[in-house]
């Protein structure tokens, strides 16, 4: 790393659910960058989204097609859904193509150390992507969280190239 430090969004109360196509990119920030890594992550990451002060449903409830968050640390999220619950009362199909991308889940921006979660993800929107082959895209979802759920109404939609149970550099937390 070059000893910049990664901005905390701590959350005080839930965000509001997305609702119109976003792009949210943590990459944007300078000093980041996505993971060039064919086994591990090397990104660098600086933002960080904590939300345990209000135990929050999900950190981000996506109600909108083709919306993609890459590129932050996510952390704090209970009792479930952290980053991406998409949640029940969304029309359906207004919430498909969704894709997280190069994202920490359970980790702080360093990528090292574990903030425990108790879910990471719920997919419901079709044509969705959870990681993909381009190592830039992998996401790392260190252990003690229940991995990625795939709704039946989630068809066509993937979980690829992503790291389980480990930090980023492929070490078991």
């Amino acid at each position: 790393a070059d000893g910049r430090v990664a901005r905390l969004v701590y959350l005080a109360s839930p965000l509001p659910d997305i609702t119109d196509t976003l792009n949210i990119d943590g990459y944007t920030q300078p000093g980041s960058a996505p993971n060039t890594d064919p086994e591990f992550s090397n990104a660098i990451v600086r933002v960080r989204v904590h939300g345990e002060a209000f135990t929050p449903e999900r950190l981000f409830g996506v109600c909108a097609p083709d919306t993609t968050i890459r590129g932050l640390a996510m952390t704090g999220a209970n009792p479930s859904g952290i980053a991406m619950s998409l949640v029940d009362h969304c029309a359906v199909g207004v919430k498909d193509r969704l894709r997280l991308l190069g994202n920490f889940f359970g980790l702080r921006a360093d990528g090292s150390t574990a903030e425990t979660n108790q879910q990471s993800v719920t997919v419901d929107g079709a044509d969705s992507l959870v990681g993909s082959e381009d190592p830039a895209d992998r996401n790392v979802f260190a252990g003690g969280f229940g991995g990625i759920k795939f709704n039946a109404v989630a068809t066509n939609s993937a979980a690829l190239g992503n790291l389980f149970g480990t930090d980023r550099t492929g070490q078991l937390d």
